[in-house]
């Protein structure tokens, strides 16, 4: 190597691992050696990457090679692998949550992200302390499917990956009908180390075309958003007429006026309530959708329902479960029409006990659809219903009573509420973000929720006298370790918890929230709380649900939108409702299936929800994207040796690098107490501290924010 070639080197490595592009390096090493000419430092690079003293990546910054050291013989193991941005890997290792093997980028084989892999062990140690090691085979490909911006250059043409993890060049093999700047779907065709040969099995559109980032998403993510034409046609089929020996099996609640109280924007309407006063009592009626009528087992729909697994709610749009006109229609608990359905029905004593509970199919009528909106203007004397019905006015009133009485004996035994404000999108008729707002629960929405908490738990209670599997809405407790790093951050805005932490119990976090309300921020601590929470899931062995403090639960009331609670519909059809009309084989073949179904939907769920916060992530870059230059309020919502993360008071994050931390200091990260330390002013930058920020960049196409802290507000 010559003086140049070992110049590049030390400014790479300058640059503590993080890749440059040339660009810039040539930009920062003439700022130093003024008399070095460009073609000299291209050539040396070029020489550089020939003999593996640089690595180039695929966004064509560059980065030093890391030494792999020998492998130890007998430590293969397997593990799902996780890949950074840089490219370099971290396998967790498969009945060993106690280590993570760093796996370099040259070491990753043809691996990607979220894969499950083989590997070996090497004797390196990583730059992060981590055992090293080296894939030498992909067990299971967590995706086939890519999509990608279709981009003409002057060599060819380069493809733009929605999924940023994938550090290979795609090669396509038929691009007939591809133009520049289409967003097109791929099929992986074969993986090797350095490339993805791919087939393009579906033009989205152009990426400027309305309505194409969020379909982008969906597809890249394997979701199929219509329906095929043979499921459309077989629901068109499904009449909603209700036959009269139907009536005849069921309970006729038409005389009861029941309401239903949802979003003003919704269409498909699962649950309805009614509610009686009876002498110290309350009767509760909560009639959910009979989609298990229409939708029977092993049916086109059927099996299209549980590979969807739930409806997928995104800014805009909704992708259904279920076909528009059952989920919209035939199903849907529509004002003022005959619906099917299956109703719990529960007297309910003055301290929010069960006395008696029933579950039975029925036939009723909405008498009347209210919004969020409207209920929580009455509750709060804003609106009077002077031309309503009187029975109508009665269920209203008595609801409200009986919400007190449900949300005291629930809060007594430990129901955690997590009252996080929700960012609402708001969308211009181009589907641009041009505003985002925070909605808050009101008691209305606060109602209906704990209603259909009483009448999940009274549905799971009243199961269990047929002894016979069924799906649960599982939720573990905390994981100790992640509880004590919670108590850490907690006490930096003063949240004052006890030593209970390996003996939790629900009650014992609902404490912490009730003795500290007067003195912190509920908005972080709920948000912290929620990070350290296990995931809830569904499965047939009933370990309860903390988060609920209940000892029974299950999905009952969404089943328009929700597969379990379809099949918890379709287990009381087979084994209490309508027995004579099923098989001991169909039965078997039901309970046979449940530890699948409960996998499926536990999976789909997680997806759908990540697909929801990716469609949120990339409509946030969007709307900050004009916000370049403008200056925000925030507080330090979280922390990493890379950088702080700043919420928004609208609710957007932003990342803060290192080196755009602006305040008039040098900060070191504090590994030991996750905080950032000035040097020279001894500032402290820790969870929860309110700052000023600029908004110095922000990437629909990567959905990132990146933001300068520029002061701390209230002091140091």
């Amino acid at each position: 190597m010559n003086k140049l070639d070992q110049i590049i080197i030390e400014f790479i490595k300058n640059e503590n691992n993080r890749p440059v592009s040339k660009k810039i390096l040539i930009t920062k090493i003439q700022k130093v050696h003024k008399d070095i000419e460009v073609k000299n430092i291209f050539h040396s690079i070029r020489f550089l990457e020939k003999n593996k003293k640089i690595v180039t990546l695929i966004s064509g910054k560059m980065v030093l090679p890391y030494d792999s050291g020998k492998i130890i013989s007998d430590s293969e193991g397997t593990g799902e692998i996780s890949i950074n941005s840089y490219g370099d890997g971290f396998i967790k290792i498969h009945n060993d949550d106690s280590r993570e093997i760093f796996i370099y980028r040259d070491n990753v084989k043809n691996a990607l992200n979220g894969d499950v892999v083989e590997f070996v062990e090497t004797d390196a140690v990583s730059k992060n302390n981590l055992t090293n090691g080296i894939v030498t085979k992909v067990i299971k490909r967590a995706k086939d499917i890519f999509v990608g911006e279709f981009v003409k250059t002057d060599e060819g043409y380069n493809v733009i990956l929605n999924d940023q993890k994938v550090n290979k060049k795609i090669i396509i093999e038929n691009l007939s009908g591809v133009v520049d700047g289409h967003k097109i779907v791929l099929k992986a065709i074969e993986y090797r180390d350095d490339s993805i040969i791919a087939e393009v099995v579906r033009i989205i559109g152009h990426k400027n075309d309305v309505g194409i980032d969020i379909l982008s998403i969906l597809y890249d993510n394997k979701i199929e958003p219509e329906f095929s034409k043979e499921i459309l046609d077989f629901a068109h089929d499904i009449s909603k007429d209700i036959p009269e020996e139907e009536r005849k099996k069921r309970k006729n609640l038409t005389n009861l006026p029941f309401i239903t109280i949802d979003p003003e924007t919704s269409k498909d309407l699962d649950d309805a309530i009614c509610v009686k006063k009876e002498n110290n009592d309350y009767r509760l009626w909560v009639s959910i959708a009979d989609v298990s009528h229409y939708v029977t087992p092993n049916s086109l729909i059927d099996v299209e329902a549980l590979k969807r697994g739930t409806s997928i709610y995104l800014v805009n749009k909704v992708v259904p479960m279920l076909p528009h006109n059952l989920s919209n229609d035939i199903c849907s608990l529509n004002p003022h029409e005959e619906r099917l359905t299956l109703t719990c029905e529960m007297l309910i004593d003055s301290n929010g006990n069960f006395k008696t509970i029933d579950v039975y199919p029925s036939i009723f009528i909405n008498k009347r659809r209210f919004s969020y909106d409207e209920v929580n203007k009455y509750f709060s004397k804003e609106l009077s219903f002077e031309k309503e019905n009187l029975e109508i006015i009665e269920v209203l009133n008595s609801s409200f009573n009986l919400y007190e009485i449900l949300r005291v004996n629930f809060k007594k035994r430990g129901y955690i509420n997590f009252d996080i404000k929700e960012p609402k999108i708001i969308l211009d008729d181009q589907e641009r973000p041009i505003d985002i707002k925070l909605y808050e629960r009101g008691d209305a929405q606060m109602m209906i929720e704990n209603f259909m908490v009483a009448a999940n738990e009274a549905v799971t209670i009243n199961f269990q006298k047929y002894k016979i599997p069924f799906i649960y809405r599982v939720h573990d407790k905390p994981d100790p370790n992640k509880l004590k790093s919670f108590a850490v951050e907690a006490k930096k805005l003063n949240f004052k918890i006890d030593n209970e932490i390996k003996e939790i119990k629900p009650n014992t976090i609902a404490r912490w929230i009730e003795e500290n309300k007067e003195s912190y921020s509920s908005q972080l601590i709920n948000k912290l709380l929620l990070r350290v929470m296990a995931k809830a899931e569904y499965l047939t062995s009933n370990i309860g649900h903390f988060g609920l403090a209940s000892s029974f639960y299950t999905h009952f009331t969404s089943p328009i939108r929700r597969y379990p609670d379809l099949i918890v519909h379709r287990l009381y059809r087979m084994f209490a409702f309508e027995r004579h009309l099923y098989s001991d084989s169909d039965r078997n073949s039901l309970l046979s299936q449940l530890n699948n179904i409960c996998s499926l939907s536990s999976s789909n769920e997680q997806k759908a929800v990540s697909i929801e916060r990716e469609v949120n992530a990339l409509k946030f870059a969007e709307y900050m994207e004009k916000h370049v230059g403008d200056n925000f309020k925030g507080v330090i919502s979280y922390i990493t040796s890379f950088g702080i993360f700043i919420e928004l008071e609208n609710s957007i994050e932003g990342l803060c690098r290192i080196k755009n931390i602006k305040i008039n200091d040098f900060f070191k990260y504090n590994e030991e107490n996750t905080t950032y330390i000035g040097e020279k002013t001894k500032t402290v930058l820790s969870f929860g501290l309110p700052v000023l920020v600029k908004v110095v960049g922000a990437n629909a196409i990567s959905k990132k924010i990146d933001v300068e802290i520029i002061d701390v507000i209230n002091g140091k």
